[in-house]
């Protein structure tokens, strides 16, 4: 099996995903031919190798056309219809002159800038807009729907940080030229060399803040942490006063990832690097990407199961005290009934842990409970891959875990936001049940 590994020990953005994937091997070619057939103007692109903490590491860059405009007249010109405290137009550098000084180096790949927007009032699009000019590229299918699952993730985000519905937030970031052909370019190279599967690193963050025209927003970015949020991707922080993972960046990730975490054991094939553009203190501002050549393998992970036997407690006091092991962070727990000496009825309960919970949840069973032994086990169980992704319906977004395992798919959607939106919109919970599901499947056959 041939998995594409993504080791995002520095961060990750947008153009670091390209440079990393063609220094990898995807096809240039192919890329620059994608990208000139998107209904997109005003920047030219530049390959380059660059020397990153001594390492030789592939550069992407989108060079604009057109100069910045003053900050004062951006400001002026964005209306009421985009309300943002923070601007993320691109994820890479800039040839531009700023007639005002910054407190970061901002014109970078994770240097976004929080200070004012990068283009012109008019390259501000909303999502359905970017949506068209990818349709209107000669992009292969699986190539376009990729790329639209990407944009579709930094929208969600971006609405959930500014409190607007999906369709009436206008924002630069997905509108700037550079972050369409940073996430479409990613596509296209993603799908040109057509990995049977894709693992991501933690992705590794800065800490402190980034200043904006509003003031100082803190590390992780609203955007970013809303996309590590809704789609588990795991942050690894570092002592690092910045940014170093971009909403673009980990738009890719969650996005494209089967699982995150670190390959148990790899077959190298081939290894390429992407640039950023910052220079960290010991440490080299590169993505690396590695194409590795797997052994199918079951998914496991290790579990420990707690049981005991109960006869002296009423079903009241064992109702509670399931209710007290789940907020503790059980697994799963659960009752079977048995009959125990001189033919007693009786409960076993059975809990289901993690390891590391383990401690905390022997202590609540001897606190709360009659029991006064435990029976325990360690064992590995096998997982279906989950990964939460949201699906779009007419009584709003609904989120959905997925789990697969190999060609299997089981849609588990949450119940909680069913019975609300049921409630909101004064429709039973089957019909939104239903059509979550319907356009789950609408959207999983499109491949997206």
């Amino acid at each position: 099996m041939k998995t594409l590994y993504l080791e995002a020990s520095s961060g990750i953005s947008g153009d670091m995903t390209v440079g990393a994937l063609l220094d990898l091997g995807a096809n240039r070619q192919v890329l620059e031919e994608g990208l000139k057939s998107l209904p997109l103007t005003g920047y030219r692109l530049e390959f380059s190798r660059v020397r990153k903490a001594g390492l030789d590491a592939f550069s992407f860059d989108v060079l604009l056309d057109h100069p910045e405009p003053p900050h004062d007249a951006v400001h002026a010109e964005m209306s009421a219809e985009h309300p943002h405290d923070h601007e993320h137009p691109h994820d890479h550098g800039h040839p531009h002159e700023h007639e005002h000084p910054h407190d970061h180096q901002h014109p970078h790949d994770h240097e976004h800038s929080h200070a004012h927007a990068h283009h012109h009032h008019h390259d501000a699009r909303n999502l359905q807009q970017v949506l068209e000019i990818i349709d209107g590229g000669a992009l292969t299918p699986s190539a376009n729907a990729l790329a639209k699952k990407m944009f579709r993730i930094v929208a969600e985000a971006e609405s959930k940080a500014h409190g607007l519905p999906l369709d009436q937030v206008h924002f630069h970031e997905v509108g700037a030229v550079d972050s369409i052909v940073d996430l479409v370019g990613a596509a296209i190279c993603l799908d040109d060399l057509h990995p049977d599967r894709v693992i991501c690193s933690p992705l590794t963050e800065g800490c402190g803040t980034v200043r904006c025209a509003h003031g100082e927003l803190p590390v992780p970015v609203p955007a970013v942490l809303n996309i590590a949020t809704d789609h588990q991707v795991p942050l690894h922080r570092v002592d690092y006063p910045g940014e170093l993972v971009t909403p673009t960046g980990i738009a890719i990730a969650a996005a494209v990832a089967d699982s995150f975490g670190v390959p148990a054991q790899m077959r190298i094939l081939a290894s390429g690097m992407g640039a950023g553009k910052k220079d960290r203190p010991g440490a080299a501002n590169v993505l690396r990407a590695y194409m590795l050549e797997e052994e199918e393998t079951l998914p496991t992970d290790t579990v420990t199961l707690l049981e005991t036997n109960i006869d002296d407690q009423t079903p009241e006091a064992l109702g509670r005290l399931q209710q007290l092991l789940f907020e503790e962070g059980a697994l799963d727990v659960w009752y079977t009934p048995i009959y125990m000496k001189k033919n007693r009825p009786a409960q076993q309960l059975s809990v289901l842990c993690k390891p590391e919970q383990e401690h905390s949840i022997l202590r609540l069973l001897f606190e709360q409970s009659s029991t006064i032994g435990i029976r325990r086990q360690v064992m590995d169980r096998v997982v279906m891959s989950r990964k939460m992704e949201t699906v779009e319906t007419s009584f709003g977004p609904i989120p959905v875990k997925v789990c697969s395992f190999e060609d299997i798919v089981k849609p588990d959607v949450e119940f909680s936001a069913v019975s609300e939106a049921a409630a909101k919109n004064h429709v039973s919970v089957e019909q939104v049940l239903s059509e979550t599901l319907t356009n789950f499947w609408r959207q999983k056959n499109a491949g997206i």
